[in-house]
């Protein structure tokens, strides 16, 4: 009986102990893993909280890479930020002033979400990291929230307002691609369907997105090297008194020196151009180079009084920094710009955008004149006519056929050239291709005149010698 008691009571005192290990075994697991757990989402926070305004792109990389790397289930997205023209606000308000709103812009488009980080990669571009999966719906709302923010105008300087006009470009991961190669591609390709659809727009990734917008990726990303390359350059072509056949000046026209497919017209580019902003800066390029190459003209060609005419897209027309820029541009050369014409392509813009109209009148004050570019033959046109300053009409090419064809088209045109002739309104012909067509222009009043049946687009040597030479005498 005692040893059967000594026995169990061994057994419930081995028992005890075995629990008593195994209870302190499972709470040292626990708080081991309670402490890695702790650790991990300390180290998380410390990471996260690192990132918010990181200014390193390499570092901000680095981040994606992590997130890509050590977390196959990670789900995320980014949002490509592009500020349009932001060299012309550089030069307009300077990089110091440029930088302290940009600082303001960031802070401004943090608050759309606590959770969002953002790195300024440069001057022109911010990328947004926004962590979880979101609804199309959600990032549409997103998107909308941060061009809310990006609208508000900044005070710089004590009483200036810098406002900026940005692109947003949205790709999620894993849906938009598993590698940072391939988000980095897909993020690039929404900002430029953003930018094709205009101003303060945003795009987001869809395996749709069309072959046109892939290639004009592709076209993009060309003409940016173009740009960084200085592979534009100026083409003239002649602007001729068809009484005398003397060449009176001509209309400078951009081309494109493309190292593989030669010398490329605006056709090819002008339209990415556009989208993408770098109109403004090419513009303020041609301008500037048009005028040294004048002031070249005037000690070669002395006697020779040429005018230049350059056409003006609605982008630069509406670009704030257009009169300011100009006035550099002037401080750096002297120029008589009584013999510079600014063409504007679309006419209702004189009076339907008040900021193209503020723009031309501060142009006209530097001493431009204005050009209406492609007029068409129409009695509500020429009743506008008398709403604006103007100093040269180009005609569109289409008008010949039309007076030829139409009663009401000639009566018109006796009108039109009546009037110019009253306001000393320089009126020219575009599109000349044959004689017949020169013939039946003069007939109709028209004196001065430009197109293939005198000479096409040259670069400045072939211009010069249509000038000495006037071949078609």
């Amino acid at each position: 009986m005692h040893s059967l008691l000594m026995s169990r009571l061994n057994l419930d005192k081995g028992t005890m102990i075995f629990f008593i290990v195994l209870i302190i075994a499972a709470t040292v697991a626990l708080l081991v893993l309670l402490f890695r757990s702790i650790l991990k989402e300390r180290n998380k926070w410390a990471e996260d909280k690192s990132q918010k305004f990181v200014e390193s792109s390499q570092a901000f990389e680095d981040f994606i890479k992590r997130k890509i790397q050590l977390n196959k289930k990670a789900v995320f997205t980014l949002f490509r930020l592009d500020i349009n023209d932001y060299k012309g606000l550089i030069r307009s308000f300077g990089e110091e002033q440029y930088n302290n709103a940009l600082s303001v812009f960031i802070s401004n488009i943090s608050l759309v979400s606590e959770n969002i980080r953002i790195n300024r990669q440069s001057q022109e571009t911010l990328i947004l990291y926004l962590k979880g999966k979101l609804s199309v719906k959600n990032l549409n709302h997103i998107c909308h929230m941060i061009l809310n923010q990006t609208q508000k105008s900044i005070l710089i300087a004590g009483a200036l307002k810098l406002d900026f006009d940005v692109n947003i470009g949205v790709a999620s991961y894993p849906e938009s691609g598993k590698s940072l190669d391939e988000l980095r591609q897909n993020l690039h390709l929404t900002l430029v369907a953003a930018k094709r659809r205009g101003v303060n727009q945003f795009a987001i990734y869809d395996k749709n997105l069309s072959v046109k917008e892939s290639k004009e990726y592709k076209s993009y990303l060309e003409i940016k090297n173009a740009i960084e390359n200085k592979e534009f350059t100026l083409y003239y072509q002649p602007i001729v008194d068809l009484g005398n056949m003397e060449v009176l000046g001509a209309e400078t026209l951009l081309r494109w020196n493309h190292k593989v497919r030669g010398v490329l017209p605006p056709s090819k580019f002008l339209n990415i151009l556009e989208h993408t902003g770098d109109i403004n800066w090419v513009g303020f390029w041609a301008m500037e180079q048009l005028i040294k190459q004048i002031n070249q003209w005037k000690i070669q060609y002395p006697d020779r009084n040429l005018f230049f005419s350059m056409n003006f897209s609605p982008k630069q027309l509406m670009n704030p920094s257009l009169p300011e820029e100009m006035r550099r541009i002037l401080k750096r050369h002297k120029i008589d710009t009584n013999k510079i014409y600014l063409e504007i392509a679309d006419f209702d813009m004189f009076n339907m955008v008040n900021e193209v109209k503020n723009n031309l009148d501060k142009m006209r004050q530097l001493g431009f004149r204005i050009a209406i570019d492609n007029y068409a033959l129409e009695f509500s046109s020429l009743n506008k006519l008398n709403t604006i300053s103007i100093d040269m009409i180009k005609l569109n090419r289409n008008f010949i056929q039309k007076t030829q064809e139409n009663d009401m088209c000639r009566e018109i045109m006796k009108m039109l050239v009546n009037y110019t002739r009253e306001k000393n309104i320089a009126l020219v012909a575009e599109g000349i291709e044959t004689l017949d067509a020169l013939e039946y222009i003069k007939k109709l009043g028209i004196q001065i005149g430009q197109g293939y049946y005198f000479a096409k687009p040259g670069n400045p040597k072939e211009l010069m010698n249509a000038v000495v030479l006037t071949p078609w005498q």
